[in-house]
């Protein structure tokens, strides 16, 4: 039986030239081609996301801010048109402690290419009570508060601080234990001159508010890049007028005030 098959089964001649032998799969070079094309494609994709995120990621997360205050500021810097408003705490020269309500409104460059700068007060609130001023000056996230009206205070009493180093706080800083104990000891020595709850206190200070109330002061800065560091020292109440002149319209029977902050003018009708 298997000779007879050998028979009907044609012989497969290897030498017949009809005849194609398949060649094998190149798996290994497909590979290579493969992987190549993958890293090229890894790379490209490497190089857009560094891309992106130096160009646009990263330029987009420095313009967001995080507060109201800090978007303000940020506007500040280029004297945008922009509006904030925010509560201050400060002492008086240590004879009442204040909480006034200002508005910022920046308003942007006039015709002369100065920032223009409008600090309204919105409302305020006076204490006399020397334990509240006490408190206030011992808190110390209040101390360069405190210092710029100690400087002022100094001022006031001789003349040996010079009207620079009232804005100069690194001259008190070395004495901040020392300058602390004598503020105290001034408002506990002086406590019977405090004004006492009372008809004559409470119109003391419907007196003061009503002066204040509605103040508005309106600052030209001449260089816009000090706008934002202008605006912070006014609100941390660390930068004080140098130079301060008073006139009175008798027409309107209102003052004008003029204020002069290290160079940045600022005019207050009242």
């Amino acid at each position: 039986m298997n000779n007879d098959l050998k028979y009907i089964i044609p012989k497969k001649d290897n030498n017949n030239s009809n005849y194609i032998k398949p060649k094998p799969y190149n798996r290994n070079k497909k590979a290579i081609i493969l992987t190549i094309m993958l890293v090229f494609f890894v790379i490209i994709c490497v190089i857009g996301f560094v891309y992106t995120y130096n160009n646009i990621i990263k330029e987009n997360s420095n313009n967001i801010c995080k507060t109201k205050k800090e978007c303000f500021l940020k506007a500040a810097l280029n004297c945008e048109n922009s509006n904030y408003s925010e509560t201050i705490e400060n002492t008086n020269l240590f004879l009442s402690l204040t909480s006034t309500d200002y508005n910022y409104t920046i308003k942007g460059f006039n015709d002369e290419n100065k920032c223009l700068l409008e600090i309204k007060t919105i409302d305020v609130n006076i204490s006399y009570d020397p334990d509240q001023i006490i408190e206030f000056i011992n808190n110390k996230n209040n101390i360069n508060k405190v210092y710029s009206q100690y400087m002022l205070l100094k001022a006031f009493q001789s003349m040996d601080v010079n009207s620079s180093d009232l804005n100069n706080l690194e001259l008190t800083k070395a004495n901040k234990p020392i300058i602390i104990n004598e503020i105290n000891n001034l408002i506990n020595e002086n406590r019977a001159t405090y004004p006492k709850e009372g008809q004559s206190t409470n119109q003391l200070i419907e007196m003061t508010k009503k002066s204040l109330i509605g103040l508005i002061e309106n600052c030209i800065i001449n260089d816009p890049a000090k706008t934002s560091s202008f605006i912070t020292n006014r609100m941390d109440g660390i930068i004080i007028a140098t130079d301060v002149k008073k006139t009175f319209n008798f027409k309107n029977n209102k003052s004008m005030s003029t204020n002069n902050y290290d160079g940045i003018i600022c005019y207050s009708e009242n």
